[in-house]
């Protein structure tokens, strides 16, 4: 009886793992997708040169240093986009989100 427990244990760590990974890989290819948003912001805002914030972005470690970034960018480099203040208010809310 010993072996059917054993193997029972066995099939069921395998379920488990099987779901873990396919849960992980959901998070990756979710994060990947904000990511990607996060580094297409300033080009989608008007910023008068994305291409350079973007690689500041890559050149950053780190997910909420990016987010803060930008977030720095926005409140205190206006000028720097071409967007009314709507737009900047909901760029800056999500991107408040993303740090949580």
């Amino acid at each position: 009886m010993n072996e059917v427990s054993a193997g029972a244990a066995s099939d069921r760590w395998k379920e488990e793992r099987a779901k873990t990974q396919e849960l992980l890989g959901k998070i990756l290819m979710l994060w990947g997708d904000i990511m990607g948003l996060v580094y297409r912001l300033p080009e989608a805002l008007g910023f008068s040169n994305p291409e350079a914030i973007q690689l500041g972005l890559a050149q950053i470690n780190g997910d909420a240093s990016r987010v803060a970034y930008l977030s720095k960018l926005l409140k205190h480099e206006p000028k720097l986009a071409d967007v009314d203040a709507q737009r900047s208010a909901d760029a800056l809310a999500a991107l408040s989100k993303l740090k949580k």
